[in-house]
């Protein structure tokens, strides 16, 4: 039920990130355009601004021709991922799945959370982590498969589910739409920067606080050189 996560992909004002020749805007984006608090009128600025930046970019950067070559390992393994769901055999249902997180999001970790609450929610995702295994199609088409992808997206959904009570649990203070009732005084010392989460493993997300990293001062002189 959630209308936006007001978070993502951290992005540079170019809309550049930390993959080269891959550059994020709108609703999949953090831009840090819009804080702790979301604004309906934001989707202005970061669909259609930042959206023109991004194709602008994107262009260039395709125009240059300079990619990484194709790593036809992780290929495999991604095919093997999709075969796996599609030809296993479904032992749950993923509405009800969908449904379940949803509910539980909505309970603990609404916008007034403590940490008993994101803790709950917390475990309860990482129960549905290993639930989701039994995950696999009914049907076994290979085109136009709707089933896969919302398995797939369900997936994906939980571990942005993680990343957020990760973060929320780390953040022990309040902010725009993040009340916890534990911690309901604002600390600009300790908290006025962003949650930075990053994947080092298949299994491990690492948090750290970092000031707002959109003026990258090396990424800046790089691109005015190869600019040149």
């Amino acid at each position: 039920s959630a209308h936006y996560t007001m978070g993502g992909i951290w992005s540079r004002n170019d809309t550049s990130t930390d993959i080269a020749n891959v550059f994020a805007c709108g609703e999949c984006a953090h831009n840090g355009v819009h804080g702790a608090n979301r604004l309906g009128g934001n989707s202005l600025l970061e669909a259609a601004y930042f959206g023109k930046v991004a194709g602008t970019e994107a262009a260039k950067a395709a125009k240059k021709g300079v990619f990484h070559p194709i790593d036809y390992a992780q290929v495999a393994q991604e095919l093997r991922y999709v075969d796996s769901i599609i030809e296993g055999e479904s032992r749950f249902n993923i509405n009800t799945m969908r449904r379940n997180l949803g509910n539980n999001l909505y309970k603990n970790a609404g916008v007034f959370r403590t940490h008993d609450s994101l803790a709950n929610a917390l475990e309860y995702v990482h129960y549905l982590m290993k639930m989701s295994s039994g995950l696999c199609c009914v049907n076994k088409e290979r085109t136009d498969n709707v089933e896969l992808m919302s398995i797939i997206e369900f997936r994906n959904a939980l571990t942005v589910a993680e990343a957020m009570l990760m973060s929320a649990l780390a953040r022990e203070e309040s902010r725009g739409v993040h009340y916890r009732d534990d911690f309901p005084q604002h600390d600009g010392k300790n908290y006025e920067v962003n949650t930075i989460i990053r994947r080092l493993a298949a299994t491990f997300l690492r948090i750290t606080f970092e000031g707002h990293l959109s003026s990258d001062w090396w990424h800046r002189i790089r691109k005015f050189f190869h600019a040149q």
